[in-house]
């Protein structure tokens, strides 16, 4: 075994003419991989390979850790709706009563805060989700004003855009919030019965959906999701009982799950996220339990069940997971406090 140090990576000679290159990558996501001898690249190189720290979701039941009650103080919320995890695994909470973002590092410490109740710039009114995107900017769903508000990190006021009404960029109940590869903002238009995608910039894109139960059609979409391998958009449909997937251009492509109790039915689904893998973990709030789905939508694994228990959920909201260890981090909303599973 041969050992090269600054490459951080380990080549075996088979003996029959072949090498077999080892490299421990310490992050998920695309990598690529360079392969040389005497400076020249071997044919093919560079290599493109995806790192996946697979999650095991047979583990999933017990939480890791959980923070949080009823309240106005730090680590404390009253009705945390949506939550969102960055790069580092930070956790974004938007607290809608008491009209605030809150940010907890990825155990649960408390890190800061901003926003308070009103309708000037930086002020909210009631968030109901809030999404990261890949410049860092914190794009919030304002549902009370009808607005959706860009800040930094710290809280500092971006921009922002919409206000009440049916036309395109503005707002009836915004629930949700997604960003793109692009930047591109979606939000779930919710007594709209749409889906309205903007630029980086808020300016008005395209738009999905209108109200029934048919393929493309919504009644009441709370959440979305952009599936960062595809640009494929999936929308839980919450009245409906399902999940709606897209492909990038808003073309309907099918939909997962109906009403019931059993697997891979819903009752008012919700916050829903998807993994490395293509897994889909979804708050199936009605059902005070998570489900998991494979990208096929085959049935994976439930977790949680009615109550305040470890690993109890009372209607659950939103989920989102940490991107290296595959937690899942569910917003546990009527228990007033944060799970991660």
């Amino acid at each position: 075994m041969i050992s090269h140090v600054n490459l951080n990576c380990l080549v075996s000679i088979t003996g029959d003419g072949t090498y077999t290159v080892f490299y421990m990558p310490e992050v998920n996501g695309k990598h690529e991989v360079s392969v040389s001898i005497q400076d020249k690249p071997i044919m093919g190189s560079p290599f493109t390979v995806l790192v996946i720290n697979r999650r095991e979701y047979a583990d999933v039941g017990p939480t890791l850790h959980r923070f949080g009650q009823y309240g106005s103080k730090k680590r404390e919320f009253k009705s945390p709706f949506g939550v969102a995890v960055d790069n580092e695994s930070y956790i974004y909470v938007a607290d809608s009563y008491n009209h605030r973002i809150q940010i907890f590092g990825p155990r649960g410490e408390y890190v800061s805060q901003f926003g308070s109740h009103g309708e000037r710039k930086g002020e909210f009114n009631c968030p109901t989700d809030v999404a990261i995107d890949n410049k860092g900017r914190i794009i919030v769903c304002d549902n009370g004003n009808n607005r959706i508000q860009v800040l930094s990190r710290n809280g500092a006021f971006i921009g922002k855009f919409g206000r009440e009404g049916t036309g395109n960029g503005f707002f009836k109940s915004p629930w949700g919030v997604a960003t793109s590869r692009k930047n591109d903002i979606l939000v779930a238009d919710m007594e709209n019965h749409r889906v309205q995608i903007f630029s980086p910039e808020g300016k008005f894109v395209s738009k999905i959906g209108s109200y029934g139960d048919r393929p493309g059609q919504f009644n009441s979409p709370c959440y979305l999701l952009v599936n960062p391998e595809d640009d494929h958009i999936y929308v839980s449909d919450s009245k409906n009982h399902r999940i709606q997937e897209f492909d990038k251009n808003g073309k309907s492509l099918r939909q997962i799950g109906c009403q019931g109790t059993g697997e891979g039915q819903f009752s008012h689904p919700r916050g829903l996220a998807i993994d490395i893998a293509g897994n889909l973990v979804i708050a199936d709030m009605g059902n005070h339990r998570l489900q998991i789905l494979a990208a096929s939508g085959k049935f994976v694994k439930e977790a949680g069940s009615e109550g305040s228990g470890d690993g109890q959920l009372s209607f659950p909201e939103s989920v989102a997971i940490m991107p290296n260890s595959g937690y899942i981090v569910v917003s546990d909303l009527s228990n007033n406090r944060i799970q991660v599973f």
